[in-house]
């Protein structure tokens, strides 16, 4: 296939959409989820985690988690 011009052409365009549909996606998700200053703080700070030291992904959501868990339980009971 990859010897027709045709099927190249036409792959390519295929490529080119599906990357589209997904970036678009993305952005309408992004812009759903963070609605607060909260999700941006977050999100900058993933993303800063991401890009400086090339973590797994997976690491940076668990930790994540794990300190936005223990902030939550922690000031639940600073009320109490």
């Amino acid at each position: 296939m990859r010897g027709s011009p045709i099927a190249r052409s036409f792959l390519d365009g295929v490529n080119a959409g599906a990357l589209g549909l997904m970036l678009a996606v993305c952005v309408s998700l992004g812009l759903a989820s963070l609605t607060s200053a909260t999700g941006w703080l977050i999100f900058g700070l993933a993303v800063s985690v991401l890009v400086v030291w090339n973590l797994n992904a997976a690491w940076i959501i668990l930790v994540t988690g794990y300190f936005v868990t223990s902030l939550r339980a922690f000031f639940s009971e600073a009320i109490l």
